[in-house]
């Protein structure tokens, strides 16, 4: 059984393996940064990781003979003495202050020509690299309140309604009527705004033999009011001059009686 089996096996033989490793790790600590295919970039990197941690450990050590140890096991994967002093001298000071995750690996999202394997690029962290910002954990939302207070609340609330509308006089008028008189204010604005846009435009032409007929219609009782007048004036002579002349009838009968007497 292969059970927690993880090795990553590359598809070649162990000793060919092995050196492959040893060769990346080797260019990884000299130039900082490098480029490979991701199946190579995930097998490099716990044997860094290893490598960095044996350096903490003989720099923080103050036995020479545990520094010898960790330097000659280094020594013994990594098969690169120069890369080996440079890891124990100059880099470890990176990574004194840090607590693990030495190296970070990108995808390039790309493939290789010919055989299409995805590419990747893998570099040692900085020490003023703090990473990528962690994300801010959502706070619990709060409790809702259960069914019984929210029915007590919204008594409550009822009460104190009834006991202002209680406490306003009849004649005031409350905020609510006067939202709800602007309101049908609004709407018959609206409506008579909608009439009027609604009726439709009469042409040129029809506008013009209207008012030509209401001209007509306006001369036309013009001159029966004038002849009217004019009636009306010659009765009234007349029955001025029949008043006169039963005046005169009157005071002629008068003086008849008087000479009588």
């Amino acid at each position: 059984m292969r059970h927690r089996n993880q090795k990553h096996l590359l598809g070649v033989k162990a000793p060919h393996r092995k050196a492959l490793i040893s060769n990346l790790c080797a260019a990884l600590i000299t130039h900082g940064r490098i480029t490979t295919t991701l199946a190579k970039a995930k097998a490099i990197r716990p044997a860094v990781e290893k490598m960095i941690t044996r350096a903490k450990k003989a720099k923080a050590s103050d036995d020479p003979a545990v520094r010898l140890h960790h330097r000659r096991q280094c020594a013994r994967h990594l098969r690169d003495k120069d890369a080996a002093h440079l890891l124990f001298n100059e880099k470890v000071d990176e990574f004194v202050n840090r607590a693990g995750g030495y190296v970070r690996i990108y995808k390039l999202g790309d493939v290789r020509l010919g055989d299409s394997a995805e590419m990747a690029i893998v570099e040692l962290i900085d020490a003023e690299d703090e990473g990528y910002p962690k994300r801010r954990k959502k706070k619990p939302s709060k409790p809702k309140a259960s069914s019984d207070q929210s029915l007590t609340e919204i008594k409550d609330e009822e009460e104190t309604e009834k006991k202002q509308s209680e406490d306003q006089p009849a004649g005031d008028n409350s905020p609510e009527d006067k939202d709800a008189g602007e309101a049908t204010d609004e709407i018959d604005e609206s409506s008579q705004s909608a009439e009027e846009d609604s009726t439709p435009e009469q042409p040129a032409d029809i506008e013009e033999e209207d008012g030509e007929e209401a001209e007509e219609t306006l001369e036309q009782p013009e001159s029966d009011q004038g002849e009217e007048l004019m009636k009306s004036e010659d009765d009234s002579s007349a029955e001025a001059d029949d008043d006169i002349q039963e005046d005169g009838d009157v005071d002629g009968e008068d003086g008849d009686e008087e000479k009588k007497d």
